[in-house]
C-alpha cells in the first residue's frame, strides 16, 4: 500500500522505476577506451550472479563487434560474486591467460562496478602490475570503493544524488 519508487534494476510490478541506461554508459566507456585510447586488446570482468552485469557483457561483446574488435579468447571472466575470493580467483586466472605488464597483451580491463574494480586494482598490484601504465581498469557506478582505489579508475557517474531527487518527486 505504501507508494514506491525503484532506483535501479529492481523491476517490481506495478511500481515506478527510474532505470539505469547501462547499455548507453557501456557504450561510452568502450567509445573512449577505443577513440581516445585507441586500445584493441581488452578483457572484461563481472559477476555471474548479477543480471546487471550479464547485460553489461552483452554491451560490452556488441561493442567490440561494432568496433571490428575480436574478443580475445579467456578474456572474459565472471565472478561467482562479489566476494573478494571469488574476485580474487578471477584475478588469478586473467594473470595465468595474459601477460598484464606494459599492455602487451592486454590494454584494458572493462569491468562491471567499482567494487569489482578496486579489488582488482588491488590484486593488480600485490602481483607487481601497475593501474594505469601496465593495463587500464573501467569502472561502473562512481562508487567510493573506485573513488578510493590505489590507482586512478575511469568510471561512469550514474547521478545517484539526481535519481534519488527525482524519485523523491515522483513520489510526492
Amino acid at each position: 500500500p505504501l507508494p514506491m519508487v525503484d532506483i535501479g534494476h529492481v523491476d517490481i510490478p506495478g511500481v515506478s522505476m527510474l532505470k539505469i541506461d547501462a547499455p548507453a554508459a557501456i557504450r561510452q566507456i568502450m567509445a573512449h577506451l577505443v577513440n581516445v585510447h585507441h586500445y584493441k586488446k581488452f578483457a572484461f570482468i563481472g559477476a555471474e550472479v548479477s543480471a546487471p552485469h550479464r547485460r553489461r557483457l552483452m554491451v560490452y561483446q556488441h561493442e567490440l563487434q561494432k568496433y571490428g574488435i575480436p574478443e580475445l579468447e579467456n578474456s572474459v571472466y565472471m565472478a561467482k560474486s562479489l566476494n573478494k575470493n571469488h574476485i580474487i580467483e578471477v584475478v588469478d586466472e586473467l594473470c595465468k591467460n595474459f601477460d598484464l605488464h606494459d599492455k602487451k597483451e592486454i590494454e584494458a580491463i572493462v569491468i562491471t562496478t567499482d567494487i569489482i574494480a578496486a579489488e582488482v586494482i588491488e590484486q593488480l598490484a600485490v602481483r607487481g602490475i601497475s593501474v594505469p601504465r601496465d593495463v587500464a581498469v573501467t569502472g561502473f557506478n562512481n562508487w567510493y570503493e573506485g573513488i578510493a582505489a590505489r590507482s586512478p579508475l575511469t568510471t561512469i557517474d550514474l547521478a545517484y544524488f539526481k535519481r534519488g531527487y527525482a524519485a523523491v518527486e515522483l513520489l510526492i
